[in-house]
């Protein structure tokens, strides 16, 4: 509706005024407030309804994480559907595969309009969650071994290191979360 073109519009305006690095993960919902036009509060009947989402992704992308971020996100999902487009799946998975395919293609483009609506918060999640399978189902060819991303673990004293630097981190993220 009205509000939520009003609210796109002072976000691309916001995206223009926080430069090129962005104001920050997750940073949106703190600064809009200080964007918001008078238009949107008389368009609202005057309530203060804040948002704390941008009504397109790419642009909200593009504030948080700035013309970087912006590019960034605009390429893994070029990647992802140009390798979901380029692959011929086993015809047993097709329908799953090419499932997954409209699935990503359809949530990206309602991105652009209003994804990130606080009613429908798990939308933009499946939208992620979609493309990170699409993007391991492109990755995957018929009759050719499978690939396998190993990451190399260190051991010996090393490895107790590594160990106790875990153990630490969940100590304090759980000390900060119940503090």
């Amino acid at each position: 509706g009205p509000i939520s073109m009003e609210i796109r519009k002072t976000s691309f305006n916001m995206a223009k005024k926080t430069g090129l690095f962005g104001s920050g993960p997750g940073s949106f919902g703190i600064y809009y407030p200080s964007f918001r036009t008078q238009n949107e509060i008389l368009l609202d009947h005057g309530h203060n309804f804040l948002t704390g989402h941008a009504g397109n992704e790419l642009i909200e992308q593009w504030i948080e994480g700035g013309l970087p971020g912006a590019l960034l996100w605009l390429t893994i999902f070029a990647i992802t559907l140009y390798k979901g487009f380029k692959t011929r799946p086993d015809p047993a998975y097709s329908a799953y595969f090419y499932g997954l395919l409209v699935s990503v293609s359809g949530g990206l483009a309602m991105s652009m309009i209003s994804l990130n609506s606080p009613k429908i918060l798990p939308a933009g999640w499946m939208l992620y969650f979609s493309a990170g399978l699409l993007a391991v189902a492109g990755v995957y060819e018929t009759g050719k071994p499978d690939k396998v991303l190993a990451v190399p673990v260190p051991s010996g004293p090393l490895r107790k290191l590594l160990v106790i630097a875990i153990i630490a981190a969940g100590c304090r993220s759980a000390y900060f979360f119940t503090s």
